[in-house]
C-alpha cells in the first residue's frame, strides 16, 4: 500500500468517527501546526491553544476533505487562522509596543535570555510584520507551502502571495543578514532553517489521545451562529471601550447635556441621509444588504498622471448588475500587471460599506511609488482585494506602462500603493 493510500484510508476512517485514526493525524501534524501558530502569535501558550481549537475545526471538516494531498496545507492554514484570531487586538501594533533605549520594539525573545541568539534575531525581525504576513511566513517557511497552495488556503491569488513573499524577504534580508551573498533560493533555504529553529520553541509534549478526545468533544458542539458571534464581538468592543466608559462616569451634568446634543445632531444627519432612499448615490441604503460580487462590477483606469516618485491612477467602477449592493470603501489596493499579477500590494484595510446601485459609478485614485522589481509585462493597471474577491480594473490601453513608478532606492512597504476611499462619481 502506498503512502498516499494509507493517508487516504486514515483520513476516511477519521472522518467516519474513528478516534484512533484521528489521533494518528494529530500525532503527525500537531507539532508543525504549533510551529506555524507560534510564528503568527509569538506566544507558546497561545499557539498551543490555537492548535487545539484548530483540531476541533478540522474534525468538523474532515468529511469534506476530497483530496488527501491537501490535508497538510489545510491543517496548517487552520492553525494559522486560529492563531491570528487569538491575537486579534493584542499588542501587535507598533504604537502600543514597549520600546527599549534604542527605540526598537522590545520583544519576548529579546527579554528572554534562554533564547538562542538566532532565535532572538528571528523574533525581532518578524516583530514589525502584521498577522497576515506572519501567516504567510509560517505557511511558507515552516509548513513549506508554495505561493499557489498558500493562496488556495488564504483565499488569495498565488501571484499576490508571491508578491507578499518578495516584500517580506526584502525586509528580512535587511533585518537578518543584509544583502544575500548567494541566490534568493539559497537564502530562502537558510531562512527556512532559521524560522523553523525559532518555531521549535512552540513544540511541547502532548497527550495525543487527550487532544483527540477534547477535539472530538468540541467538534460536537455547533459553531457559534451569527447572533452568538455578534454578541462575542460586541463583548470585545465593550472591553476595549473601558477607558471611554470610565471617563464618561466622571462627566458633569453640563458635559452630559453637550454630549446628548451631539448625539441628537448625528442621529438627525443619519436619519436624513437614510431617507434619501435608493435614488441617493454612494450611500448605505436599506435596499443594499449584501456585498457586490466581482462580476457585478466593471472597473477601469480612466487616466494616469503624476511626475517624480508617484504615479496616480484615476479609476471608475460601475455596477453592471441588476440590484444595488455594497462595496468596501477601502479595499487592499494592488498595482498589477493586468489582470491580477500583483507587483505592489498596499494595506489590507476594512473600510465602511458604500452603496452602489445599478448603473451608478464610484471613483477613486490609486497612488503608487517605489517599484524596484523587474520590468513588468504590459499592460499595467490596478486591482482591489476584499477577502477572497479581487476586482481588476481594466488598463488604460492594451500596452500601457505609464503606471510604473520609478524605484525610490529604499526598502518597499505597504505604503507604496495607496487608494482614496471610493466615492460617487460626479
Amino acid at each position: 500500500m502506498t503512502a498516499d493510500q494509507t493517508l487516504r484510508d486514515v483520513l476516511t476512517q477519521a472522518a467516519e468517527g474513528d478516534a484512533a485514526a484521528f489521533a494518528r493525524i494529530i500525532e503527525r501534524y500537531h507539532d508543525d501546526m504549533a510551529r506555524v501558530a507560534f510564528v503568527v502569535s509569538d506566544d507558546v501558550e497561545v499557539a498551543q491553544v490555537a492548535v487545539r481549537s484548530a483540531w476541533a475545526t478540522a474534525r468538523r471538516g474532515l468529511g469534506s476533505m476530497g483530496n488527501p494531498e491537501r490535508l497538510p496545507a489545510w491543517l496548517m492554514a487552520i492553525a494559522a487562522k486560529q492563531a491570528k484570531d487569538a491575537t486579534r487586538g493584542r499588542d501587535r501594533r507598533k504604537d502600543d509596543a514597549v520600546v527599549g533605549e534604542s527605540g526598537a520594539p522590545v520583544t519576548r525573545a529579546s527579554l528572554a535570555p534562554a533564547y538562542r541568539t538566532e532565535q532572538r534575531e528571528v523574533e525581532t525581525a518578524l516583530a514589525p510584520l502584521d498577522a497576515h504576513d506572519r501567516m504567510i511566513v509560517g505557511l511558507r517557511y515552516v509548513a513549506g507551502l508554495g505561493p499557489d497552495d498558500i493562496g488556495v488556503e488564504l483565499g488569495m491569488p498565488g501571484s499576490a502571495v508571491q508578491a507578499r513573499i518578495a516584500r517580506i524577504l526584502a525586509q528580512l534580508l535587511k533585518d537578518l543578514h543584509g544583502e544575500p551573498t548567494e541566490t534568493i533560493d539559497h537564502y530562502e533555504r537558510a531562512l527556512t532553517q532559521l524560522v523553523r529553529s525559532y518555531a521549535d520553541l512552540a513544540v511541547v509534549p502532548i497527550d495525543v489521545a487527550a487532544v483527540a478526545e477534547a477535539a472530538i468533544e468540541a467538534a460536537a458542539v455547533p459553531e457559534p451562529g451569527l447572533a452568538e458571534q455578534l454578541r462575542a464581538d460586541l463583548g470585545v468592543v465593550w472591553e476595549q471601550l473601558g477607558p471611554v466608559r470610565e471617563r464618561l462616569r466622571h462627566l458633569n451634568p453640563l458635559d452630559w447635556l453637550l454630549l446628548a446634543g451631539v448625539v441628537v445632531i448625528v442621529a438627525a444627519v443619519v436619519f436624513a441621509g437614510g431617507r434619501s432612499g435608493p435614488g441617493g448615490s454612494g450611500g448605505t441604503a436599506t435596499d443594499a444588504t449584501r456585498q457586490c460580487q466581482p462580476d457585478e462590477l466593471d472597473a477601469g483606469v480612466v487616466g494616469w498622471d503624476g511626475t517624480g516618485a508617484y504615479r496616480n491612477a484615476s479609476v471608475e467602477m460601475r455596477n453592471v448588475g441588476k440590484d444595488p449592493c455594497l462595496v468596501n470603501s477601502l479595499a487592499e489596493p494592488w498595482l498589477t500587471a493586468w489582470p491580477r499579477d500583483a507587483i505592489l500590494i498596499g494595506h489590507d484595510y476594512l473600510g465602511s460599506p458604500i452603496r452602489i446601485g445599478p448603473g451608478e459609478v464610484l471613483k477613486t485614485i490609486v497612488s503608487a511609488r517605489n517599484y524596484c522589481g523587474p520590468a513588468p509585462r504590459a499592460p499595467v493597471s490596478v486591482a482591489f482585494r476584499t477577502g477572497s474577491n479581487v476586482i481588476a480594473a481594466k488598463p488604460l490601453t492594451s500596452d500601457d506602462l505609464s503606471g510604473v513608478p520609478p524605484c525610490g532606492g529604499y526598502t518597499g512597504s505597504k505604503d507604496d500603493v495607496q487608494m482614496q476611499p471610493w466615492a460617487p462619481a460626479p
